[in-house]
């Protein structure tokens, strides 16, 4: 009797350890689907969120040519652009040297069309048409 009583302790904890496997799984299962669609809505956000920032620049960009206001930094060699009180010059320097090899960074006044060498010397320049 005692032999056939450990049998059976056997067999349930076999079956126990049996559910308990299958149990794990299926948590396991479950936050991967959670952590799928995580993933997918943190990257849907981050696309809406890209695109607002592209509207809300186009908006901007609408503004200032509806409002007359030129850019104080233009590429002298292609006409773009470079707007914005962050780093303007900055950006306007690295496109010339990765758009332009070879070419000097020079910054133009939107009004009289001077040259300057240095950024600092156009902002100074400008104040005088105020």
């Amino acid at each position: 009797m005692l032999i056939s009583s450990s049998n059976s302790f056997a067999a349930e904890a076999y079956y126990d350890y049996k559910d308990d496997l299958q149990l794990l799984a299926d948590v396991e299962a479950i936050e991967a689907q959670v952590l799928a669609q995580e993933t997918m809505a943190q990257e849907a956000l981050t696309q809406e969120a890209k695109k607002e920032m592209r509207e809300d620049a186009q908006r901007r960009a609408e503004s200032r040519e509806a409002s007359g206001l030129k850019s104080l930094f233009k590429c002298s060699y292609c006409a773009e652009d470079f707007s914005g009180k962050v780093q303007a010059s900055h950006r306007l320097v690295m496109h010339i040297n990765k758009s332009h090899p070879g070419k000097n960074p020079c910054f133009q006044c939107p009004v009289c069309e001077k040259t300057f060498a240095k950024a600092k010397q156009l902002i100074v320049h400008t104040k005088k048409h105020e």
